[in-house]
């Protein structure tokens, strides 16, 4: 016969602004792992812009922050520190990322 099988149901909201200079946003998820909420501020300063922000979920603040580097007009440095759970102690632990950003201007 034919088996059903039913998904949990996901409600999200986002909001978000962006000015000449900086940018805030913010989301909101109502779903399978609960209620979770993600806030982010970003300032841009010329060759720096610098990144604060934060996510509750699983009833814990996550907290993060970063800074990139606009090495030229189309090649960036991007360095971020975060918290996380994702681990198999469930231990809120320190997380480090970098990337290279390349854009592609026309």
């Amino acid at each position: 016969g034919v088996q059903t099988c039913a998904l949990p149901i996901c409600y999200s909201g986002n909001v978000g602004y962006n000015r000449e200079g900086w940018s805030a946003q913010g989301n909101v998820v109502q779903g399978f792992n609960g209620t979770s909420l993600r806030l982010g501020y970003e300032r841009r300063m010329n060759m720096i812009e610098t990144r604060v922000g934060g996510r509750y979920s699983r009833e814990k603040w996550h907290p993060s922050a970063g800074v990139g580097f606009n090495l030229s007009q189309h090649v960036g440095l991007d360095v971020a520190a975060f918290t996380t759970t994702a681990n198999i102690e469930r231990k809120q632990k320190l997380g480090i990322a970098t990337s290279f950003r390349f854009n592609h201007v026309p």
